[in-house]
This record gives structure tokens, sequence and C-alpha cells, in this order.
């Protein structure tokens, strides 16, 4: 995964997307599973991101960018 950059943006491109993934995970921990959940079923809004966060996926790129830090454990 390529390291946080100012200019990128979680429409960027897909290792940008995957960070951010694993960043929201850690911090809103199931939240990849009922985001993919929900996609899968054909039943995915842009409020998803409210109901599951209370923040708009907006919101949360803007959490990130604040601290984009990540430790990453391997399994």
């Amino acid at each position: 995964m390529p390291d946080y950059k100012a200019s990128q943006h979680y429409t960027n491109a897909y290792r940008v997307t995957t960070r951010f993934l694993v960043w929201l995970e850690k911090n809103h921990t199931g939240i990849v599973d009922s985001l993919d959940k929900t996609a899968r079923a054909g039943e995915y809004t842009p409020q998803l991101w409210t109901k599951l966060t209370g923040k708009t996926v907006d919101d949360l790129w803007q959490d990130y960018s604040q601290h984009p830090e990540l430790e990453l454990t391997y399994r």
C-alpha cells in the first residue's frame, strides 16, 4: 500500500482506497464486512456510511487525512 499523500483521494486508485479501508477497519471494526455484505445484496446507498459510523465517507476521508498512520499486523 502506498503511504498517504495529501494529493490522494479515495476515488484515485485501488491501492489508495485499500489503505483507506484498512484505516477504516482499524477505527470502525466490522465496517468493511458490512459494506461488502450490503453491496453484494444490492442494497448499498451512500447513507450507509453515516448509518455505520455517524459520518459521511467524505468526513471519514477527512479524518483519515488528518491522522493516516497505520500500524499493520500480519497473521
